[in-house]
Order: structure tokens, then C-alpha cells, then sequence
């Protein structure tokens, strides 16, 4: 709730409001393009929601939870790890700013918040799947999906988190024997969650 509020102020600061509208405009032509009406398997969905953001259907853009595991960890050992949501990673990937700044964390959850308040779940997690990275010539899951020679349209479940797991560990130009093992752990890790929640996530697909 505090974080809703807090997101709603800075909101109407002009640099923010300025990217919201970019980064809303961005997601319009999305929804308007071939891109989101073009047919792909909910496993793809599925495996993406597992992989990134485990919460992602019950926070409204922001992981209060996430926040505070990430800020104990640091506190506690130094260790750094992720609490971004699917919508901060979209605009993130939107925005092209990757700089490590407070002011540009406080900024994208603002902007995260106001996308999550805008557009459904749905909506957000394909838009984000169309313009991720997973590798060397390999933007979106179009582009992913013919360097792997996998349908989106007919993707298993396999298919699904191979793909997924990409998103950690995008593929260079060659793939060494040390990726392959690396990538196939993670893809085995989001399998055994894929089954083990049995579809929770694509449902609503």
C-alpha cells in the first residue's frame, strides 16, 4: 500500500510522467501490432511467469516482498539479488536504462506501478516476452524462437523453459559445453515448477 502511494506521487513528477507516457505509448502500439495477436503456446507464458516472477498475477507491479528479501540479503551477506518485477523489467527493456541508480529504481517502480494499473496481466507478460533478450540475435520470443527452431504456436513445456531460462542466461553467438550444462540446470529448475504447480500460471491464457 505504502509503495502504491509513494509510485502515485512520483508519477507526477514531468521526467516520470514524461516516460510513462513513452513507455505507455510503446505498449498501445504493442496491443495494436501483429505481435499480440499472433498465436503462442500459454507453456511459453507459463514458463516466463515461473522463471522471472513467481507473484507477478498478485502484485499490482511491485514485489513488496521480493523488496525486502533482496534488502536482508544485502544487509545480512553483501549478496545482491533480483527483485524486479515483469513490469519493471519491461520498462527497464523499454526505457534502455540499465544504469545502477537509486533515482532510476524509484523511477521504474513508479512506472511500474502505473503500467500494472493500465493494462492486465496478460497483456504485460506477452509484451515483455516479445521484447526480451535471450541472446546473441535473439530479441523477443519471434527471434529466440527460430534461432532454437521452436514453434510458439505448439511449444512444450521443454520448449517453454528452455526459453525461459534464456532470460538468465541469454545464449552468446557459441554456445560452449559450460552454457549447455548451465542452461539445461535452469531449465530443469523451471520444469520441476512448471510441474509442480501444474499450469496455476497459464490458466488465464
Amino acid at each position: 500500500m505504502l509503495v502504491s502511494h509513494a509510485s502515485r506521487i512520483l508519477a507526477m513528477l514531468p521526467p516520470v510522467r514524461r516516460d510513462i507516457e513513452l513507455v505507455s505509448q510503446k505498449m498501445n502500439s504493442f496491443l495494436s501490432g501483429p505481435a499480440f495477436h499472433s498465436e503462442v503456446s500459454s507453456c511459453i507464458f507459463e514458463a516466463i511467469i515461473i522463471a522471472e516472477d513467481r507473484r507477478f498475477r498478485n502484485h499490482q507491479g511491485v514485489d513488496g516482498f521480493a523488496v525486502i528479501r533482496a534488502a536482508v540479503q544485502y544487509i545480512l551477506n553483501g549478496r545482491v539479488s533480483g527483485a524486479s518485477t515483469i513490469e519493471q523489467q519491461l520498462v527497464r527493456t523499454w526505457r534502455r536504462r540499465y544504469e545502477l541508480s537509486i533515482r532510476r529504481k524509484i523511477s521504474e517502480i513508479a512506472i511500474a506501478c502505473t503500467l500494472s494499473a493500465r493494462y492486465s496481466k496478460n497483456e504485460i507478460v506477452s509484451a515483455y516476452a516479445h521484447c526480451a533478450y535471450f541472446g546473441w540475435h535473439a530479441s523477443g520470443i519471434g527471434a529466440v524462437s527460430k534461432r532454437l527452431n521452436i514453434d510458439i504456436q505448439s511449444a512444450s513445456p521443454s520448449d517453454a523453459a528452455t526459453i525461459a531460462a534464456m532470460l538468465k542466461l541469454p545464449m552468446p553467438r557459441f554456445p560452449t559445453s559450460k552454457y549447455s550444462e548451465r542452461l539445461a540446470i535452469r531449465k530443469n529448475y523451471i520444469l520441476l515448477h512448471m510441474s509442480r504447480y501444474g499450469g496455476k500460471y497459464a490458466k488465464d491464457f
